[in-house]
């Protein structure tokens, strides 16, 4: 694939917009005045609804853009927008509004157009286009400084090839953004729903008093005890046993040997009462032992005390 280097203005012209009169601008219509917002800074078309404004007289035919039309933005009203291209959409009617350049006079032997709206969005382009331009806070462009910018390009067969590939990606990321933005809607539609009218799953069966709610059915927290209830009687304890008897094996050691005290003698820890240890270990007692003693009528006395 061989490259051949050209200058912009050698393959079109850029057509200025008309001045639309403020008066006539309104919130709905039939035609949208194109203005530097409706572009995407990586570049691409960008629809804004609710923040669109209407023309709401007939405009001068001249200046009605038609679908596919390629338009570059000419002023930067925000960051990294100078140079923006996009293709005008086939949904809508869209009016050729100033500071907006409409490339006519294609030469399609030497561009093509989707290739050149792609290429108006690389680095390379962007970076002249902002070199040259002129202004303070607010960039300007100028067809003139656009129609010198040099680049190198393939075969026109070789552009639609490059072009046709891109776009599949660019198509692809853009319905993922409209999903996105459907979801987001959808999630603040479900929010209003639930936590501003009240409109939630249930609700018939919730009262609503001074914008909270009180739920008459308890229907949730009884299934929640329920499912607790049924992991705590069905719990193996088992290996908690085994541990508490270890615990308390240690515990156990004798102050005095009484007459019970024989080598090899086994205790049968069944037999403790474990809701009155559990009370016990609730105490946080860090260390607890059992002494064992005679009284004085020969019997064993088994006593508890506890070391903090």
């Amino acid at each position: 694939m061989s490259w051949n280097e050209i200058t912009l203005g050698e393959c079109f012209t850029i057509k200025h917009g008309f001045a639309f009169k403020g008066d006539y601008f309104a919130e709905s219509g039939q035609y949208v005045v194109l203005t530097p917002g409706n572009f995407n800074e990586p570049g691409g078309f960008r629809v804004r609804p609710g923040k669109d404004r209407y023309y709401a007289v007939q405009p001068p035919e001249d200046f009605i853009l038609k679908p596919g039309d390629l338009v570059i933005a000419m002023t930067e009203q925000g960051e990294g927008l100078l140079g923006s291209s996009a293709l005008i959409p086939f949904e809508g009617s869209y009016l050729h509004n100033q500071r907006i350049g409409l490339i006519e006079n294609l030469d399609v032997e030497k561009l093509d157009k989707l290739f050149l709206y792609h290429l108006f969005n690389t680095p390379l382009v962007r970076g002249q286009i902002r070199a040259s331009a002129t202004g303070g806070k607010v960039r300007h462009t100028a067809p003139k400084r656009i129609y010198a910018i040099k680049v190198q390009v393939p075969a026109v067969r070789e552009q639609l090839k490059i072009a046709e590939m891109i776009s599949a990606y660019d198509n692809l990321i853009e319905n993922n953004r409209r999903r996105i933005t459907l979801l987001e809607a959808a999630a603040r539609t479900l929010y209003r729903e639930w936590f501003v009218h009240f409109r939630f799953p249930g609700h018939e069966h919730v009262r609503i008093v001074g914008g909270i709610a009180y739920a008459e059915r308890h229907d949730n927290i009884e299934a929640i005890y329920k499912k607790l209830t049924e992991r705590r009687d069905t719990a193996d304890v088992t290996e908690l046993l085994k541990e508490l008897h270890r615990i308390v094996n240690e515990a156990i050691r004798t102050q005095t040997p009484g007459r019970d005290q024989t080598e090899g003698l086994t205790f049968d820890l069944s037999q403790i009462d474990m809701v009155k240890l559990r009370d016990e270990f609730a105490k946080k007692v860090s260390r607890k032992a059992t002494a064992l003693q005679d009284t004085p009528s020969g019997e064993v006395q088994r006593s508890v005390y506890f070391r903090t």
